[in-house]
């Protein structure tokens, strides 16, 4: 099968990295895939390094006329983001091919034009139960599949944790306390910095290591100061392949507002490290019964589960082992991909 994956992004995020998950395993069982992506972003040039064929555009403009021109040598044109969705649309004014979309954010679609965008998909793919039940209760699109994201395995690296210790001198007798989050609104950064500063009155052994970049930079530097956490709240900023540091936490946090899934949980569970995080979106369907859940934005409920989460016993060994045994047997990427195909299947 010939398949053209859209992700036109200028971030490397979740959906970027599902994308390349998913076009490894296309071309493992033997399809021709290939991706339009925004030229020289890290989407462009991680499917370059994993040796796909990458047609690279300069704007939305540009990826709407490679669309058209070529969309015709393809059996499924695949959206893998929002803005692939609108691109594709457009260009279905003006050609016919075959669209899936595959959403990853739960909140609640809205806009004349974004009617029309879904209506334009042949198939539209939720990547956990609260996605399809907001497109199913909103009336959006009736009948999406639920495809869940996939982990991708891969070997710790010791010589960058290693660096990671030496760059911020932390001591390795501090319990680590992992955040994998944009700093933008919806990952709820404050939250995260309310925490820490709620845990610390009780014990001053932990220290957070938030990973990721955005435009609350500023914003979060300024409550570090205020909260005066600077010594155990540190601004990692954007690391490639994160998921090879992932042996440096003691437990892995998730503060967000809105969440498709939270495909980063799926690196701590494959990790064996305890997951807490809010019941944001996919956030509930995925940690329930898996970690510790707390309500969104309760950061006094986030700081007492992080102190039990931090307790060795074997409720939490239990924990660990049922989240490592869930990833595994829900979100392999060769059982993900085989479900797109099926989905391809029946569109062609």
């Amino acid at each position: 099968m010939k398949i053209l994956q859209i992700n036109t992004e200028s971030t490397w995020r979740g959906g970027e990295r599902q994308t390349l998950i998913s076009m490894d395993f296309f071309k493992i069982l033997k399809n021709e895939v290939h991706l339009i992506a925004k030229e020289n972003s890290p989407m462009y040039t991680e499917a370059c390094k994993s040796n796909h064929k990458v047609f690279g555009v300069k704007s939305n403009l540009k990826a709407i006329i490679k669309i058209i021109s070529i969309s015709k040598n393809y059996d499924i044109v695949h959206a893998q983001t929002a803005k692939a969705l609108t691109q594709c649309a457009i260009a279905k004014f003006f050609c016919k091919f075959k669209l899936v979309y595959t959403r990853r954010v739960d909140f609640i679609p809205s806009g004349f034009f974004t009617k029309i965008k879904y209506k334009k998909a042949n198939s539209v793919i939720s990547i956990s139960k609260a996605i399809h039940n907001i497109l199913e209760s909103n009336k959006i699109f009736n009948n999406t599949e639920i495809i869940y994201s996939a982990y991708k395995k891969t070997q710790i690296n010791k010589r960058r944790i290693e660096e990671i210790y030496n760059q911020t001198k932390i001591s390795k007798k501090k319990k680590i306390i992992g955040i994998v989050a944009a700093l933008e609104e919806h990952k709820d950064p404050i939250t995260s910095i309310k925490t820490c500063s709620e845990i610390l009155k009780k014990r001053n052994d932990i220290v957070f290591l938030h990973f990721g970049k955005g435009s609350y930079k500023n914003q979060i530097e300024d409550l570090i100061k205020k909260y005066d956490i600077g010594e155990n709240y540190l601004l990692m900023g954007h690391h490639e392949n994160v998921e090879e540091l992932f042996d440096l936490m003691d437990v892995f946090l998730m503060t967000s507002k809105e969440e498709g899934l939270g495909s980063s949980v799926l690196d701590a569970f494959l990790r064996k490290i305890i997951v807490v995080s809010t019941l944001a979106g996919g956030l509930k369907e995925l940690v329930s019964d898996r970690g510790y859940l707390c309500s969104i934005g309760d950061y006094k409920c986030l700081s007492k589960s992080l102190e039990l989460a931090l307790e060795k016993n074997k409720t939490n060994t239990d924990i660990v082992n049922k989240a490592y045994k869930y990833c595994l047997d829900n979100h392999n990427p060769k059982i993900m991909v085989k479900k797109y195909l099926n989905v391809y299947k029946k569109l062609t």
